[in-house]
């Protein structure tokens, strides 16, 4: 093939894929706590909506993850608990699917994302997103009072803990250190290359993928059970991890002595933007232009306040559990060389079709350089169904308490049992949206 032909088919490749789009969401229905209406359009995102609305049996859709996150967590809000257990049933499918990924296919993805973008990868679930959906798994379970059920989706998200702790950081260096022996140095050790991971560095993180919020409810969910050594240990874990005066929340001993723990999700989480970057190279002759683009947290306003929910006409005071910008900005930093890396190859890539094109004439050379920069995307691929904060309240049952929390220009009110122990969960996207409440006994 000649020169010509290379360059043609390059460009080709460019243009026919540049444009990668991602899964976009309609949120509307969403923000304004109409859930069953965000339910159904997750399901019909997926065609699983029959003719006059009817609902299909879910079945795993290739590549969706995305899109089954979203309608799981939609349907675990609108009440729709087993058709939500089963979104997240075909998840853990698409999970393994992705882990078992031929090297074939990955070899032609990362040969994709080197011409393209890294769009052109298959989306990989990041390590809180794994564990969020066994820990949604186990709310469900636990709320329609199957306990076992619950027990095992909260071991897995232990476990999946534990192989984020132990072997994430550790492949992402390996993958990292190969990456970057066919890389130019010069490019890498740019001025401008490297300033692009001076805000990252300065990012403040947890020291590992522990989800705090995940751990300390599955501690409480320990200590139910009788297992108060694990519980034990679960919750020191989660005390050392927050800057937190009262201790009295992470208290287990008194559990079976009438005590409830308010346990909310309030908030939008962060989604992924996009930094460009255009660094002008001479090359011999040619002047090219590498073109990058990086992710950046773009963090959502988070309109609700939990320390306005009362009890017994008293506000609460709530301690924050957990960020979920934290915990993004955790997996995002540690995958940051390797983000940053994949973009420099690509960019080194299509400079090389650039300066082939403007050999054979600066026409061709300035349609590589326009397609070059219209098919640098970041990927900026996200689950934005989680809250921005997990927060926590603990309080005596007196018999008779009433929990009231407010959503637009109304109160939501829940009554708590009159005995025994329990946890009131809370999620409440924005403070317009009716929150979704369950009563979780102990």
């Amino acid at each position: 093939m000649d020169n010509n032909k290379i360059i043609i088919s390059a460009l080709a490749i460019a243009l026919l894929s540049g444009c990668v789009s991602t899964p976009k969401t309609n949120n509307v229905a969403y923000f304004a706590g109409d859930y069953s209406t965000a339910a159904q359009e997750g399901d019909v995102a997926l065609g699983l909506v029959g003719e006059n609305g009817v609902l299909l049996p879910v079945e795993a859709k290739p590549g969706a993850v995305l899109e089954h996150l979203n309608a799981a967590e939609t349907n675990r809000l609108a009440g729709n608990i087993q058709r939500s257990t089963e979104h997240y049933d075909v998840i853990e499918v698409l999970f393994k699917d992705e882990d078992t990924e031929g090297l074939g296919t990955k070899a032609g993805e990362v040969v994709g994302a080197a011409l393209v973008n890294d769009n052109m990868r298959s989306y990989e679930p990041t390590p809180t997103e794994r564990i969020l959906v066994n820990y949604y798994k186990a709310l469900n379970f636990w709320s329609e009072g199957k306990k076992d059920f619950a027990r095992v989706e909260f071991n897995r998200a232990d476990e999946r803990t534990r192989l984020a702790i132990e072997n994430y950081a550790e492949d992402i260096d390996d993958k990292t250190k190969k990456q970057r022996k066919g890389i130019s140095k010069q490019l890498l050790n740019n001025k401008k290359a490297m300033g692009m991971s001076a805000d990252v560095n300065a990012w403040e993180v947890y020291d590992d993928y522990m989800n705090p919020a995940v751990s300390f409810t599955n501690a409480l969910f320990l200590a139910s059970e009788s297992n108060i050594g694990r519980a034990e240990d679960s919750m020191a874990r989660v005390e050392s991890m927050l800057d937190v005066a009262e201790a009295e929340i992470f208290n287990i001993d008194n559990i079976n002595e009438g005590h409830f723990w308010v346990i909310t999700e309030t908030g939008l989480g962060p989604i992924l933007g996009e930094n460009r970057y255009d660094i002008p190279w001479k090359v011999g002759n040619e002047l090219i232009v590498l073109s990058m683009a990086l992710p950046k947290i773009q963090p959502r306003q988070s309109t609700v306040n939990p320390s306005a929910y009362t009890l017994d006409g008293q506000y609460l005071k709530m301690h924050t559990l957990g960020s979920m910008e934290k915990l993004t900005k955790t997996e995002l930093k540690q995958r940051w060389t390797g983000i940053l890396t994949r973009s420099i190859t690509s960019a080194i890539a299509k400079g090389v079709v650039q300066k082939a094109a403007a050999k054979q004439n600066e026409y061709l050379g300035f349609a590589a350089s326009l397609l070059s920069a219209a098919s640098t995307k970041a990927d900026v691929r996200i689950w934005d169904k989680t809250p921005a904060i997990w927060s926590v309240a603990k309080f005596k049952n007196n018999g008779n308490n009433t929990l009231q929390i407010p959503y637009g220009q109304t109160n939501q009110i829940v009554n708590i049992p009159t005995s025994g122990s329990g946890i009131i969960y809370v999620k409440q996207p924005t403070s317009n949206a009716k929150p979704y409440v369950t009563v979780l006994e102990l």
